[in-house]
């Protein structure tokens, strides 16, 4: 099929400045409070499930590898002489068989926040305004290091959440420098569904993981720019959302590991065409269509639990072994529905095993 490619807009001189926030000293700082509760049960159609707290507001491409410009004298990691980074999900074909171009503009950044990571700010045709993109680099880098990305997606819109911060979590236990590799946090200022939205083109939050954070990301920091290189990390929606992506693109991410994650989501807000726009994106229907490929190369999922959803993980498990789909599985020991219980840094070592 015919692909489209779409120019990256960014300047050099954002590039360069970028490549300071890996490994700085100075975006280590103390993590902001543990989350402090549970949530309550949820809505109609989801049972087993927990309320999402109140929404947190927001903040206001390739074929080759191109040539790696050596800034380390300066104090940068290695950048794109022309301005690009190595190949990236760019003209990818989904399960659908539609191609969505990549597209992605700085704002804001790098800075380091109030939660001591480097932010910056992005917008794509993807999203309705910018957004948040967090990054944990590990402390020293050697030169010539391309590092693993993993990418910890959130379950609820902007930066701070109810359930706490994945992202913070990492810094906290020190596990980009325990593994030596980089954690990145996207922002979306709703949903997130990791899905795209049937009628709303600003609501396309799998084209905006795949086609701007992914490509951003890529172009800024001297990481691995290919699948073993770009992992993914969730709970809850989110562990359903990275399920649902590495199955869409089974090209562009390499492994995922999900921890108490519903088997199904309501991805939209009902409405009479609900059931046949989400179907697309639910992971069952995905993974009776990439069976055959995930039955070779060994374990790409991991499926870990427990508190909402430990009978989803269960039957997601059995459709897993029915299918001959080789995967991690643990559901035998209780945390709270949070990022800060204690299951998130045994899910980042199996997903880094």
């Amino acid at each position: 099929m015919n692909t489209r490619r779409v120019a990256l807009a960014v300047t050099v001189g954002v590039i360069v400045a970028a490549a300071a926030g890996c490994g700085s000293k100075a975006s280590q700082h103390e993590p902001s409070d543990r989350v402090k509760a549970d949530a309550k049960e949820s809505s109609a159609g989801q049972p087993g499930s927990k309320a999402e707290p109140p929404k947190a507001e927001t903040a206001k491409s390739q074929k080759e590898p191109p040539e790696v410009r050596d800034n380390s004298a300066k104090g940068y990691p290695p950048v794109s002489a022309q301005g690009e980074g190595p190949a990236t999900a760019q003209d990818k074909q989904n399960t659908r068989g539609d191609v969505t171009p990549p597209a992605f503009e700085v704002v804001d950044g790098p800075r380091t926040d109030e939660q001591g990571l480097i932010s910056w700010t992005i917008t794509s045709p993807y999203q309705k305004g910018p957004n948040p993109v967090q990054v944990l680099c590990p402390d020293q880098v050697k030169k010539g290091t391309r590092l693993r990305v993993i990418y910890v997606l959130p379950v609820n819109p902007g930066i701070n959440s109810g359930w706490g911060s994945g992202i913070v979590e990492a810094k906290r236990l020190d596990l980009h420098n325990k593994y030596g590799v980089m954690f990145v946090c996207p922002a979306f200022e709703r949903g997130p569904n990791y899905g795209d939205h049937p009628t709303d083109p600003t609501w396309r939050h799998e084209s905006h993981i795949v086609n701007a954070v992914v490509p951003f990301i890529e172009q800024h920091y001297p990481v691995l720019a290919e699948p073993r290189g770009r992992l993914l990390l969730g709970f809850s929606m989110s562990g359903c959302g990275a399920l649902s992506l590495l199955l869409q693109h089974p090209d562009v991410f390499g492994r995922i590991a999900s921890w108490d994650a519903p088997r199904h989501w309501r991805w939209w807000p009902p409405d009479p065409g609900q059931l046949q726009s989400t179907r697309p994106w639910q992971p069952d229907a995905l993974l009776d269509q990439r069976a055959e490929m995930l039955k070779t190369g060994g374990s790409r999922i991991a499926l870990l639990g427990y508190d909402c959803y430990r009978a989803d993980a269960e039957s997601t498990h059995k459709k897993l072994l029915s299918l001959g789909i080789p995967h991690d599985y643990s559901n035998d020991k209780y945390h709270r529905h949070c990022w800060g219980s204690g299951w998130f840094a045994p899910a980042v070592e199996i997903l880094l095993k």
